[in-house]
């Protein structure tokens, strides 16, 4: 071995631009000796490392579950892993009513995507009452910067949480059970930001404020209708307002005569303070998007009469409205779309404006201009965002390139998302198309969550063998008039995700403690086959000999570590990512997989796969050309 040493050197070429993300994942050891990847890693087992000693001083024992666990219908995609071990009837568990199809049969496990069952049957099991993982999680979904197939959650579980709020929690907001979730997650997460606050964070430009000890909270359909979004970023304005809610024949909105369509139209007015934040017509058909179903008209602020004339003569959303409820457009009272379009002006305002006496006489004294963005939708909403709530988003981005709107990274804006429906119309859920088989429901969350108390009458109906559990409130539901599937739209579920600067970090829910509830919610509302409902033997069978009332959450963490870092994307803060491929899947750049069993091509390859694959009971589909 020869050493050599030099007194000098040269640098020939010195670029302070950054390498594209693909050659950067591709030379990951030279990218992690940046000096701000080095940081973002060494924050990330320092933030961890705060969060564990947290929950290990509140009690939570710390138990690792499987990974390899059997497919079941509750999520999103799964991977499947091939093995060579094979189960025969035998093996399979007393009460089983699934068959083992005859060998050779190829058999899989499945990686989890989430410790969803083992966690609950810990809890079940009274080996524990508090129960934390930091746990790797799999789901077979396509890249994106907040996404990747492999992910790392910490994840939670409590016994003995409660099933309806008290009276601190009410006054939050939280009418539901799981406080004592809630209190949880935010004394945990608060210790995580506060860390990484001593750290100073990995990025030097961003200075963290203190963590709130309490977060806000707010209804799904509050959210919804004021932001268009399950996940609303609340450091700008831009509220949506509905132009429609006081539309009707006076003489019947008090009567039970008259009711409203299923369908609503929303408004969001954005006037710009300065000349130099108006919109040109690319930036407005960029923030419109051909297609979008959204309309947008140049407005004077100061002439609501002018405004309301516009939109009932060009407004199809608004027409469509009047339509469906058999309004004619002459009897509308042009003093309620004034009244309409001017809250919506207020609401619309950047909070930057809010309060602030200079911005509002510069923006008074600028121009008269305002822009008015139109669009129906259903009522109630449906998914996780709405086609205005999508705008709203656009526009704050162009809004922030401008100039005319500062999105702050270092002071945290969380919500908790509480009362999402129980379930959702499987139209409404194009990613879990795979799951739903032409049935009408799917669960919003997973079929584990359990229902609001207020609501069970709506999801158990005139069924006999809850009875008991519904009390008077059945008749209630029946005196509404209400079909079976009207009572299933209105159920809530006790579900609640918390929301961090727009991004979803987290989720978890109260869960049903009743094997009676949960086989008869999957039976007779999800319509699962007897087979589907028999890959949850395990959960129903420790449910069926007695479960402790519990609830729980699920942070992400990647997604959380990016958002305390600055940075738009997880794959700053994982030491070896995966990578969208251009639609060939998800990439790992360093370790170049996934990849063939064989290096060779053609049938000679084919033939050495083959090999392999046998012992799984698999081969080869597609022939080499």
């Amino acid at each position: 071995m020869i050493t050599a040493w030099t007194d000098r050197y040269t640098i020939v070429h010195l670029t302070l631009a950054q390498p594209n993300e693909t050659f950067r994942l591709s030379h990951r050891v030279l990218d992690l000796r940046r000096a701000r990847m080095t940081r973002n890693i060494q924050l990330r087992s320092k933030v961890l490392h705060a969060a564990r000693n947290h929950l290990h001083s509140c009690n939570f024992t710390e138990i690792e579950t499987p990974i390899l666990l059997r497919s079941s219908p509750e999520g999103a995609r799964e991977f499947l892993v091939p093995t060579r071990v094979h189960r025969s009837a035998s093996d399979a568990p007393l009460g089983a009513t699934r068959s083992t199809p005859p060998l050779p049969s190829p058999q899989f496990y499945a990686l989890q995507q989430s410790p969803q069952q083992p966690k609950q049957l810990l809890i079940a099991s009274g080996s524990t009452q508090r129960y934390f993982q930091i746990a790797k999680c799999f789901r077979d979904e396509d890249g994106r910067k907040d996404r990747q197939a492999e992910f790392t959650q910490l994840d939670v579980e409590m016994a003995f949480v409660s099933g309806a709020a008290d009276a601190e929690l009410e006054e939050e907001g939280w009418r539901m059970g799981g406080g004592e979730v809630k209190r949880t997650v935010e004394e945990f997460v608060g210790r995580m930001w506060n860390r990484a606050r001593e750290c100073e964070g990995a990025a030097p430009s961003v200075k963290l404020h203190p963590c709130p000890q309490r977060f806000r909270v707010m209804r799904w359909q509050e959210a919804m209708r004021r932001f268009g979004s399950d996940k609303p970023d609340l450091r700008y304005g831009l509220e949506i307002h509905s132009l429609v809610d006081e539309i009707g024949p006076r003489e019947l909105q008090a009567t039970e005569d008259w009711s409203k369509p299923g369908l609503t139209v929303d408004m969001l007015v954005y006037r710009p303070s300065q000349e130099a934040h108006s919109l040109s017509n690319k930036a407005l058909a960029d923030v419109v998007q051909k297609g979008s179903g959204i309309e947008a008209y140049k407005c004077k602020a100061s002439s609501p009469n002018e405004v309301a004339s516009v939109l009932l003569r060009k407004s199809a959303a608004l027409r469509a409205y009047l339509h469906e409820a058999e309004i004619d457009a002459q009897d509308v009272d042009p003093s309620i779309l004034c009244d309409a379009f001017e809250q919506a002006l207020s609401k619309g305002a950047l909070l930057s404006q809010i309060g602030n006496a200079d911005a509002q006489n510069a923006e008074s004294q600028h121009s008269d201009l305002c822009y008015v963005f139109v669009a129906g939708r259903k009522e109630p909403p449906e998914g996780g965002g709405t086609a205005m709530g999508d705008l709203r988003k656009r526009l704050a981005r162009v809004l922030e390139n401008k100039g005319a709107l500062e999105l702050s990274l270092s002071e945290p804006a969380f919500l908790w998302v509480t009362e999402f429906p129980l379930l959702t119309p499987s139209s409404a859920e194009e990613d879990k198309a795979h799951l739903t088989k032409g049935r009408r429901w799917t669960s919003t969350h997973h079929p584990f969550t359990a229902p609001m108390a207020q609501d069970l009458a709506l999801l158990f109906g005139s069924a006999p063998s809850f009875s008991s559990l519904v009390g008077v409130r059945k008749e209630d539901a029946e005196v509404r008039g209400l079909d079976r599937q009207e009572q299933l739209a209105r159920v809530r579920g006790q579900h609640y995700d918390l929301v961090l600067n727009g991004a979803e970090v987290g989720g978890g829910s109260v869960r049903i403690h009743c094997r009676e509830v949960q086989e008869w919610l999957m039976s007779e509302v999800l319509q699962l086959t007897t087979e589907e409902i028999a890959r949850f033997s395990a959960l129903l069978n420790a449910l069926s000999v007695g479960a402790p009332p519990h609830g729980g959450f699920a942070l992400g963490v990647d997604r959380f570590l990016s958002i305390l870092i600055g940075s738009q994307s997880i794959r700053d803060v994982i030491a070896f990512p995966k990578t969208g491929g251009g639609g060939k899947g998800l990439l790992d750049m360093v370790f170049e997989s996934p990849a063939r069993l064989s290096e060779k091509v053609g049938v000679h390859g084919r033939e050495e796969e083959d090999e392999v694959l046998s012992a799984y009971a698999l081969r080869t589909l597609e022939k080499d050309a």
